[in-house]
């Protein structure tokens, strides 16, 4: 079992989408739930984390001409304002510990910076801004990287470019982090399928899961198909990349059903197509289960968007306990709306300690709070009937 080195300890957002005052996350539970109204921005932080991994991973790249940047639109300095992203990440085993953060104004990156934090003092690795102001160059952060970084890229992206043992944890940390947006099916295809082919053993696992979980598949396999015919012609695309897409292939997945005669003996196996021929859910969980597997074995960090998503409640509550007895460092976010999940006295996964209350305030920006910090809440409080009844809030306010 290979399990992870670095893994993500806080986050922290600001002037992002409905983000406008500074907001964290801390990963200090296996399992944490994020529950608020529609529109209450828990998609929008699912989306900062996305972004800044993949331009922490990209940024160098020619196709990145302009540096992230979605502002806060409803405040009047809102974008006279740079976004804001930071992370807190780890080695427990070593006892080291950076803060990596970087600024852009959707043109330049107007500040970035990376500290060791591993012992009571922080140490800066280095400083950047504008104007390519370096520090600490005897951190491997010199000249040559300076000079080969854009104003609109990463200094930490050329670094990791130049093997630098800093960025090398980043993106260690970053590769461990697995952000997972329910119903992007050929997105999730593509990446179980890559997960299967470096780790084949973990097709069983999730075989034996599947059937742990009552969806009655008795095998499946990957396979490469074309594009519909239908959907490539009534998509809105020149002629030239609607020939492209005629060329390409896509992941797609066969399971297997036992058929059965009339004394309930089977007498033949029948594959099926899994898009077509499964239910909306069965191909959701599908889509979650093997990277939830390569997570739990590894020791990663998972953040799921929509997390309930046409998926019956035992089923949400099944994947929540993957993560809860497993005995890695493997950790789940999770943005949801299911909430049997919390605690109600006799049953339920989810204490005080793993729920979140997302809300808007008056002005419309998002605000985090852990609900044990909310207020003075028992361990034994039923918290899924106080929820229920809006007093924590993080529910809609429907006028009748």
């Amino acid at each position: 079992m290979n399990t992870t080195l670095y893994t993500i300890d806080s986050f922290k957002i600001s002037n992002y989408r409905s983000f406008y005052d500074e907001q964290e996350i801390i990963f200090n539970n296996t399992v944490k739930a994020f529950y608020g109204a529609n529109a209450s921005g828990k998609s929008n932080l699912y989306k900062a984390l996305a972004v800044f991994q993949n331009f922490v991973i990209n940024s160098t790249q020619p196709n990145y001409t302009n540096p992230p940047y979605d502002p806060f639109l409803l405040a009047s300095d809102g974008t006279k304002r740079p976004l804001r992203l930071e992370v807190m990440f780890s080695d427990k085993r070593s006892d080291s510990s950076y803060r990596y953060m970087f600024e852009s104004d959707g043109t330049f990156i107007t500040e970035e910076a990376m500290y060791d934090c591993s012992s009571s003092r922080e140490r800066t690795l280095f400083v950047r801004s504008r104007g390519y102001t370096a520090t600490a160059g005897k951190n491997g952060f010199g000249k040559a990287i300076f000079e080969k970084t854009r104003s609109s890229s990463l200094i930490i992206t050329q670094a990791q470019m130049f093997n630098n043992k800093y960025a090398a944890a980043l993106f260690d940390m970053i590769g461990n982090l697995c952000l997972i947006e329910v119903g992007n099916t050929p997105y999730l295809r593509d990446f179980s399928m890559q997960i299967v082919q470096k780790n084949p053993a973990l097709k069983d696992r999730a075989l034996k899961l599947l059937n742990s979980a009552d969806f009655m598949i008795r095998d499946f396999d990957f396979v490469s198909s074309d594009i519909p015919h239908e959907a490539i012609e009534a998509a809105p695309f020149s002629d030239e990349v609607k020939t492209q897409l005629r060329n390409q292939k896509v992941s797609a997945v066969q399971t297997v059903h036992a058929a059965r005669n009339e004394e309930g003996d089977i007498v033949n196996n029948v594959a099926f197509d899994m898009s077509t021929q499964e239910s909306h859910g069965t191909n959701i969980f599908f889509d979650l289960i093997i990277p939830i597997l390569d997570c739990v074995e590894n020791g990663k960090t998972m953040y799921i968007d929509e997390f309930s998503s046409s998926l019956h409640s035992d089923i949400c509550e099944f994947i929540i306990k993957l993560f809860q007895d497993n005995k890695t460092e493997a950790k789940l976010l999770v943005n949801t709306h299911d909430q049997t999940l919390m605690k109600d006295g006799k049953r339920g996964l989810l204490s005080r300690d793993n729920v979140v209350i997302v809300e808007k305030d008056k002005y419309e920006r998002t605000h985090i709070t852990p609900l044990g910090k909310k207020r003075s809440i028992r361990k034994d409080d039923n918290i899924e009937k106080k929820y229920r009844y809006g007093l924590y809030g993080g529910r809609p306010f429907i006028r009748r």
